[in-house]
């Protein structure tokens, strides 16, 4: 398999939606509606439930602009 560099705009995809959720967990913190620790039981919750289904999701639009 050959290892591909992301793109300029893969990239900055990924930066806004770190920034995206980075933002949204601070707004949580600072209402008190959400902990560290809430945060991250429920981050290895969801990965564990959907990380299959996401990585397909993404192979598929990969594809998708590939072709």
């Amino acid at each position: 398999m050959k290892n591909e560099q992301p793109t300029e705009s893969t990239v900055n995809e990924m930066l806004l939606s770190r920034i995206k959720f980075k933002a949204l967990v601070e707004i949580l913190e600072e209402k008190g509606l959400l902990t560290e620790n809430e945060l991250y039981t429920k981050i290895e919750e969801v990965a564990e439930r959907d990380f299959d289904i996401l990585r397909g999701e993404l192979s598929h639009s990969k594809k998708e602009v590939k072709s």
